[in-house]
């Protein structure tokens, strides 16, 4: 599980603050814009599906009694506020996935950030465009590998094997000055 520094939980919260009043303000318009009727409404359950000419529709509920805000388009899924409705590992937060969440990514304010039945994950992490400069992390399922690679170094860890390259020096080091090499052949070159 990857987790999210303290300094940052405040900027990224806003920032999924600010994506939520984007699509609130967007739906809002796009709803003035065409003759809407008013939404379906049911027991603390506010319910509009937008029609998008041939599209398939958008669909948007806020419930008070589970405490989420959902927007569903064909089948994908954001849900936004009290996960733990939906899956009880989870509090407060926000989950995206596919219907049924077969496949989703969330994020919660005290567990950080999990990801379940995704076949590849890919964290890329630097200036975009500049490839020199940023750090990959790629992770496959289906051939249960790892791999970290920064500018030209690679560090893979697969099921039967690990591999590290590097241009320059590789150091490992032991705390208490042991190292243990073991295998049937081992090659030094000098």
């Amino acid at each position: 599980m990857i987790k999210i520094h303290r300094d940052n939980r405040v900027i990224f919260w806003l920032l999924i603050g600010a994506l939520v009043m984007n699509i609130l303000w967007s739906l809002r318009l796009e709803l003035q814009a065409q003759d809407i009727t008013i939404p379906e409404t049911g027991p603390n359950k506010i319910i509009y599906e937008l029609n998008t000419e041939g599209k398939k529709p958008f669909k948007l509920v806020m419930s008070g009694k589970t405490g989420t805000f959902q927007l569903t388009y064909d089948k994908i899924v954001f849900v936004l506020g009290n996960i733990s409705s939906i899956s009880k590992d989870w509090n407060d937060g926000i989950l995206m996935g596919t219907e049924g969440f077969k496949q989703l990514i969330y994020m919660g304010k005290e567990e950080g950030m999990a990801l379940r039945d995704i076949k590849n994950i890919y964290f890329i992490v630097g200036a975009p465009g500049d490839d020199s400069k940023a750090i990959y992390l790629k992770m496959k399922t289906d051939t249960g590998s790892t791999e970290i690679r920064n500018d030209k170094s690679t560090l893979s860890v697969g099921p039967k094997n690990i591999s590290i390259e590097a241009e320059g020096d590789i150091d490992i080091r032991s705390k208490n000055g042991v190292l243990k090499l073991n295998g049937k052949k081992i090659h030094m070159n000098k």
